[in-house]
């Protein structure tokens, strides 16, 4: 839509004819251009989930567009902005205005997807509604009866001019930009818009009665970013929670590993050195014991040789004395002359012959 709108801007630059730009005021605000990037800032009064579906709505405006946006936590009143406050109703100025900082009012329901917040930034980019398009009677009908609040929600699906709209492309039943058939759900009873040329509008642009293409293509846009990231998180998860507890569990069981084997190596070596140390003693205590032995055995031997010397030593001795005896006797014997001399000879000679 926006390279149409450029080609065709284009060509009435080129053309002799062309019509001067127009000012448009909106109230006592007049439109001016919008520098870029867009500076905008958030009102405290907006929570993190909030700022987030903000953030998606304007990140949809940078993905199809030349628009970009700059995000600023704090900066001068005199510097124009957007400033994002929470309320009700939702609601936007058209274009920049000349005033600082220019709200954008969101809030509710409003923020309970993107297609909203985008709807609004369109507004403050320079978007008219789409169906308030000078030819819109050409493609839809109003019923204005079905209107609750006719003075309010009248005024949102009147007839622009056509100097305040740009018809230079195709009238788009799913721009982000044109309300849903059934807008009057939230303001009064029955069906509002009802579709003139339904085929062109089945081949261009098919949607629920519920809401336009747009606002169903963004609602599944989310749906499907939740659930892709739903299910990446808990893939990435599971992944990660498999090697975490893999690493946990291989640290665990190296430690586990580390210290049972210390501790059996210790009670074994305990038990291995306990044990040689007793074969040890008793080796020793067996050593002893035979020496003991070989000691009691040789003092027996010893005392043995002792007594044996003894016994020979007394029986020398003996012999000795006796032999010393005999000798005297026999001498005496000789020397005495009496008449049992020679008896006396006779049995002394047998004597000493004996020993």
């Amino acid at each position: 839509m926006a390279d149409s709108l450029l080609e065709a801007a284009r060509a009435k630059t080129n053309s002799h004819h062309r019509q001067k730009r127009k000012l448009h005021k909106f109230g006592w605000y007049f439109i001016t251009k919008w520098p870029l990037p867009i500076q905008y800032t958030f009102d405290t009064n907006l929570d993190s989930a909030e700022r987030e579906i903000i953030r998606s709505a304007l990140g949809h405006w940078e993905a199809l567009t030349c628009i970009r946006f700059e995000e600023r936590t704090t900066i001068a009143r005199s510097i124009r902005h957007i400033r994002f406050t929470k309320g009700q109703p939702c609601a936007s100025y058209i274009g920049r205005i000349m005033k600082s900082p220019q709200p954008i009012q969101l809030g509710g329901t409003c923020l309970q997807g993107i297609g909203v917040p985008v709807h609004e930034v369109g507004h403050a980019i320079g978007f008219w509604h789409e169906h308030q398009r000078s030819d819109r009677d050409d493609h839809v009908d109003i019923h204005a009866e079905n209107l609750k609040n006719r003075g309010g929600i009248a005024s949102l699906m009147s007839i622009l001019t056509k100097g305040d709209t740009n018809n230079l492309v195709p009238y788009d039943y799913g721009s982000i930009m044109h309300y849903n058939a059934y807008v009057s759900l939230l303001m009064g009873t029955g069906r509002a818009m009802v579709y003139i040329d339904t085929r062109e509008f089945l081949s261009t642009h098919a949607r629920t009665p519920i809401c336009t293409h747009a606002h169903m293509n963004a609602r599944t846009h989310a749906r499907t970013h939740a659930r892709t990231h739903a299910r990446t998180h808990a893939r990435t998860h599971a992944r990660t929670h498999a090697r975490t507890h893999a690493r946990t569990h291989a640290r665990t069981h190296a430690r586990t590993h580390a210290r049972t084997h210390a501790r059996t190596h210790a009670r074994t070596h305990a038990r291995t050195h306990a044990q040689v140390q007793v074969q040890v003693q008793v080796q020793v205590q067996v050593q002893v014991q035979v020496q003991v032995q070989v000691q009691v055995q040789a003092q027996a031997q010893a005392q043995a040789q002792a007594q044996a010397q003894a016994q020979a030593h007394a029986h020398a001795h003996a012999y000795a004395h006796s032999l010393t005896v005999l000798v005297l006797v026999y001498v005496v014997c000789i020397r005495s002359h009496s008449p049992r001399y020679t008896m006396c000879v006779v049995r002394v000679h047998s004597v000493i012959s004996d020993v």
